[in-house]
This record gives C-alpha cells, sequence and structure tokens, in this order.
C-alpha cells in the first residue's frame, strides 16, 4: 500500500505538536481544541495506515511481535476515542486518566512489540551471523520462545486494556487485579529479551 496516510500523520502530528509547543501559554478552549483535533487526525491517519498494512501483508500468520504491535495500536484507537469527550465535554478526572493510560500504555505496547523484532535480529547478526555458511546456526525467529512471547503480549494487552477500561469506570479493584496482569506481561518479555541477550553459537 502507499503511504500518503503515513505522510499526512507527520504533518498532522507535527503541527499539532508546534501549535502546543509555541502556544502552550496562550491556549484558549477553542485554540486547545485546534491544536488535538490535529494531533487526533493525525493518529486516526496512523492507524488507518497501520491497518492497511496489516491487511495486505504477505504473510498470512502474524510473528508475536506483529500481534502485540497490533495491541498496541488498538489501545491507541481506544485512546483516540476516549479523547472524543475529554476534548469536546467536561468530564470527571478519571475519564482524564484513563486516555492518558490509553495512549501511554498503548505506545508502550507498541514499542514492546518492537523488542522482539530488533533485539533477536541484532543478537543474530552480532553472534550467529558470522557463522553463517561455515556450521548450522538458527533462524532469527528460533532464538526466542514464541509460545512464551505470545503469553506475555497476551499479558500485556489483557492488563493494559483491564487496567484502562477499570480506571475508565471507577473499578479501583478491577485496577489492582489487571495492574498485575501487565506486570506480569512485563516481567515474560523482560526475562525473555535477558535470555535473548545472553544466547551464544
Amino acid at each position: 500500500v502507499g503511504d500518503r496516510l503515513a505522510r499526512a500523520a507527520l504533518v498532522l502530528l507535527a503541527a499539532g505538536a508546534a501549535w502546543l509547543t509555541l502556544l502552550h501559554h496562550v491556549l484558549s478552549g477553542a485554540l486547545w481544541r485546534g491544536a488535538a483535533l490535529l494531533m487526533g487526525a493525525g493518529l486516526a491517519c496512523f492507524l488507518v495506515q497501520a491497518w492497511l498494512f496489516y491487511r495486505h501483508r504477505h504473510r498470512p500468520a502474524l510473528d508475536p511481535g506483529m500481534r502485540l504491535a497490533a495491541a498496541g495500536l488498538v489501545l491507541l484507537g481506544l485512546g483516540l476515542v476516549i479523547a472524543v469527550p475529554v476534548v469536546l465535554m467536561n468530564v470527571p478526572q478519571h475519564v482524564w486518566t484513563a486516555y492518558v493510560m490509553a495512549v501511554v500504555l498503548g505506545i508502550s505496547t507498541f514499542v514492546a512489540a518492537l523488542y522482539y523484532k530488533i533485539v533477536p535480529f541484532l543478537v543474530w547478526y552480532h553472534r550467529f551471523g558470522p557463522l553463517a555458511g561455515k556450521q548450522p546456526v538458527p533462524r532469527v525467529g528460533e532464538l526466542y520462545s514464541a509460545r512464551a512471547a505470545n503469553v506475555a503480549g497476551g499479558l500485556l494487552f489483557i492488563g493494559a486494556l483491564g487496567t484502562t477500561a477499570s480506571v475508565l469506570f471507577g473499578q479501583p479493584t478491577m485496577t489492582r487485579m489487571a495492574a498485575v496482569v501487565l506486570v506480569s506481561g512485563v516481567l515474560v518479555e523482560a526475562s525473555q529479551m535477558l535470555q535473548l541477550a545472553r544466547k551464544q553459537p
């Protein structure tokens, strides 16, 4: 697919960020909403561009990293939905908190997904690449457990979604339970990254 939406996202997000940076000390309600509209439109363009990439992918099966990246995009989409009443209405503080959580956890989950793409490749390139053709070496995807990665991704997504939703609807007990699930996902992925960093031929 083309990248027109990605270009539009870049322009809109940069314009909104510049608007907030340069005019934050004089922003009235209308001006603040204008900056929010620019950034919201930029995020929407980014999400649609990502969806098109997923839809037109060559490989039908998604690896754990791509699944987790999709989860991060879903959380960003949720943040965009919550942003509508936050920007247009006078909502309670916990709705603001849920909005920020959805965006921050969405970005964090997306970054966590990239570790499953980048770290195995760097380890393979540095430690196994020079041996390729001289002796059997594992493929990049064989350096870590896909099953454990899927478990980590599931825990991260369920924990992030549950934490955001429970804050949005004012359920502190559910928030604590979802936070435990989220931390469990973090620990599983962190242990995998540590194991990857110590892989040797």
